[in-house]
């Protein structure tokens, strides 16, 4: 028998429920706004970091053939590596208050004040750059440092909404908005698939940043041969001593991107002083930690774009593969630096061995193979079915096989680079329309929050 004090009871549970309930809604829509406000602001202030004619500069500059590129998608090991590089070629510290000063970035020397074309005092002239293969100055050498995807984005995320002076916002927001795109240099997927493809290249040297961080001498050896200076053990000892974690982080600003920031902040519209580290704690592993639906996105990303186009399936096998091949330099490339189908077999992690499906496809023992539902289907290509109906779609989710001849690696090659060269026209057209869509001159600040004039959904 319900009471009345059981009823009122459970009336008073309902509404306790339903306010809490409407309490957590709104919380969620208060934060929504607030990472659309502070993407507003990140967007429009990276977009006003490169000027047309710097960009234009950076990438038609008169490059040597002894010209030497560190190139890597934004916190992928672009300041370690630039000075491992400075200092593999006989510089030292003293030689600038700020390492971008010894060594220009690209896209941004000419609005700091500087030209690609200048002799730089030290031999061969160094870059940097986080530009995509089609879209950086041909004709040098490049160093290029790839990192976990999720590690990086922890490192991005940590950076550079401090140096746009730009409020908090969500990891969430940021990897979707800024690491899925946003960014100068596209997503960092599209940016690893375009070098990867180059990656046997005679004039490229791929590193990977936790194989330099478990063997520094090694990979700096390996550095300075590309670069044809010396690579004798007391050579490298010393590189690898003067760019240590410690040692660049005791260095301090020669390491922080000053130099950059207080000659750009104008144009981009930061009126503050310079509060971000570029050197902070070189941590292999720490996205791990990131929320659930982060990961997710990132694996998607990876699957969608990397898995596909090169059929490595993890940040770990694109590892393994390229440590095997810089210990087997010798095999076979493609005329654009991919291996063929027998050279990349033989050096790929090996899988479990493929038996048979009772349908006439392969099983490699993590799934049972069983006809579709519906329409008695029949034998596609390479061991899929096809319902007369859902075929494209069978086809797209199979494991994109390895180029059977010169002609396919061809045609393979040519989807890639049209494929990097829409992602970068979208990110470049996003980028237009976000600058022309940018918020009007900030207003002196009120006290309390100077980002109070950009009105916030109020609910």
């Amino acid at each position: 028998m319900i009471t009345r004090n059981s009823s009122t009871t459970a009336a008073a549970t309902a509404a306790t429920a339903a306010a809490a309930l409407a309490a957590l809604a709104w919380r969620r829509r208060r934060a929504r706004s607030a990472d659309t406000k502070a993407m507003a602001i990140l967007a429009a202030r990276n977009a006003r970091m490169h000027s047309t004619e710097a960009i234009r500069h950076g990438r038609a500059f008169d490059v040597r053939a002894s010209d030497v590129f560190v190139v890597t998608y934004p916190k992928c090991g672009t300041t370690w590596v630039s000075a491992i590089a400075h200092f593999l070629r006989g510089g030292d510290e003293d030689d600038f208050g700020e390492i971008c000063e010894a060594m220009p970035w690209d896209i941004i020397a000419l609005d700091c004040g500087q030209n690609c074309n200048d002799e730089q005092g030290r031999s061969p002239r160094l870059f940097k750059s986080h530009e995509a293969y089609h879209t950086i100055a041909k004709g040098g050498r490049y160093v290029y440092v790839a990192r976990a995807p999720a590690d990086a984005l922890v490192s991005f995320y940590k950076f550079l909404p401090p140096y746009m002076h730009a409020p908090h916002m969500s990891i969430e927001a940021f990897c979707a908005g800024v690491f899925g795109g946003l960014s100068h240099s596209g997503g960092v997927w599209a940016h690893l698939c375009g070098w990867w493809a180059r990656r046997r290249d005679a004039n490229v040297c791929w590193v990977c940043y936790e194989t330099l961080r478990a063997h520094p001498e090694r990979e700096i050896a390996r550095i300075a041969r590309f670069m044809g200076v010396p690579a004798d053990a007391a050579t490298v000892a010393r590189v690898a001593a003067r760019t240590s974690l410690a040692a660049m982080r005791a260095a301090g600003p020669k390491y922080d991107d000053h130099f950059v920031f207080h000659r750009l902040k104008g144009q981009i519209g930061i009126a503050g002083e310079h509060r971000a580290s570029k050197v902070r704690q070189g941590t292999v592993g720490r996205g791990a930690a990131l929320p659930a639906s982060v990961r997710r996105m990132l694996e998607a990303r990876w699957r969608d774009t990397v898995f596909r186009r090169t059929g490595l399936a993890s940040y770990g096998e694109l590892r393994a593969v390229a440590a095997r091949e810089a210990a087997a330099p010798s095999v076979t490339r493609s005329p654009r630096g991919s291996y063929d189908a027998d050279g990349l077999a033989e050096l790929a992690p090996p899988r479990p061995q493929a038996t048979r499906g009772p349908s006439g496809s392969y099983d490699c023992g993590d799934f049972d193979e069983a006809p579709p539902a519906g329409p008695t289907p029949t034998r596609g290509p390479r061991g899929s079915y096809d319902d007369n109906s859902d075929f494209e779609d069978d086809i797209a989710n199979l494991t994109p096989p390895a180029p059977d001849s010169p002609i396919d690696r061809a045609i393979a090659d040519a989807r890639a680079d049209i494929h990097d060269r829409v992602e970068q026209r979208v990110a470049e057209l996003g980028a237009d329309e976000d600058a022309r869509a940018a918020p009007p001159p900030r207003p002196p600040p009120a006290p309390g929050d100077p980002y109070d004039w950009i009105p916030v959904e109020e609910d």
